[in-house]
């Protein structure tokens, strides 16, 4: 593992793009799992299918997951020197070059990769959870 000889590149994430900047607004994550209790239960009323109301939990689970993130994990990820100093335990004010040192540099963005990976698969799991149930089977001829 090059942790220690070479600096890593840091990662580039996309929960942190532009256009997914709305979603971590407390209020528009709220409002926004609201809509989708209500049209989930429409939906599930409409068709008779109440799987349809209890699969959206998984899809308000996620907004909130993602919502909880936004001060650790996100900030980190737009911040490298925050994310390097708060993982080193460094004080702000720490060295001028600590962003160029491998071994203070790389645990950090090993650590960053890490949860991200783990993010994504708490997404995947809790969605493919939810709605899973409602893709065909391979040769189930349905």
């Amino acid at each position: 593992m090059k942790q220690d000889s070479e600096l890593m590149e840091w990662p580039k994430v996309l929960l942190v793009h532009k256009k997914l900047q709305w979603i971590y607004d407390r209020d528009k994550a709220a409002l926004l799992s609201v809509v989708i209790l209500y049209y989930s239960y429409f939906y599930a009323s409409l068709l008779e299918l109440p799987s349809i109301f209890s699969s959206s939990g998984s899809i308000v689970s996620a907004i909130g997951l993602l919502l909880t993130l936004k001060h650790n994990f996100l900030s980190s990820m737009k911040n490298p020197k925050e994310a390097v100093s708060k993982h080193n335990q460094y004080s702000r004010f720490g060295s001028a070059h600590m962003m160029e040192i491998p071994g203070v540099v790389n645990p950090t963005i090993i650590a960053l990769k890490d949860e991200y990976v783990g993010i994504l698969l708490v997404l995947l799991g809790g969605i493919t959870n939810g709605y899973g149930g409602f893709l065909p089977l391979l040769g189930s001829g349905t």
